[in-house]
């Protein structure tokens, strides 16, 4: 019986497509002078999920940001992450067509806090006041809920990056 199990659960091992994230930069609405600009992104890759497993897969990821003061105060900056291909906080979506597999992104390692825009249940980064000129680099926690009995393939989402400063 566990030499069947195992020959089938290879056989249900796939690769989660990385998770793109894009970047949305609002218009400026603080002072004119301060500019916060993004230097960089690592997306996830949730690499192989099995079916069988009883534990969460976990990945992370990040956002890399700086800001200049153009010579007066920096501004607090908030960090907001979109919904994705799900529309809903409760629980991101990675998808394939029209199969779907549940996932959120987190603000800590302990996957307590949704990380949202501040709606549904999510929370935001911040408010931060950066440090002017330098390079700040946010994580990015990603968990996939066990238990998902999906097809193999490749599942991805796009998530929208804002930063309001």
């Amino acid at each position: 019986m566990s030499e069947r199990r195992t020959r089938y659960r290879s056989g249900c091992r796939f690769r989660i497509g990385v998770l793109a994230i894009a970047l949305l930069l609002p218009g400026l609405r603080a002072r004119a002078a301060s500019s916060c600009s993004l230097v960089g992104v690592t997306g996830l890759n949730f690499g192989p999920y099995d079916v069988f497993d009883a534990r969460p897969t976990t990945q992370i990821g990040s956002v890399t940001f700086k800001c200049q003061s153009g010579g007066i105060p920096i501004v607090p900056v908030t960090i907001e992450l979109s919904p994705g291909n799900s529309g809903t906080y409760a629980f991101r979506q990675l998808r394939k067509g029209n199969e779907s597999l549940r996932y959120n992104l987190h603000l800590d390692a302990t996957n307590t806090l949704v990380w949202g825009n501040g709606t549904g249940g999510s929370l935001s980064f911040g408010p931060l006041l950066p440090p002017d000129n330098v390079e700040t680099t946010v994580t990015i926690y990603g968990r996939i809920l066990p238990g998902q009995n999906l097809t193999a393939g490749s599942y991805t989402d796009t998530i929208t990056i804002t930063i309001n400063f």
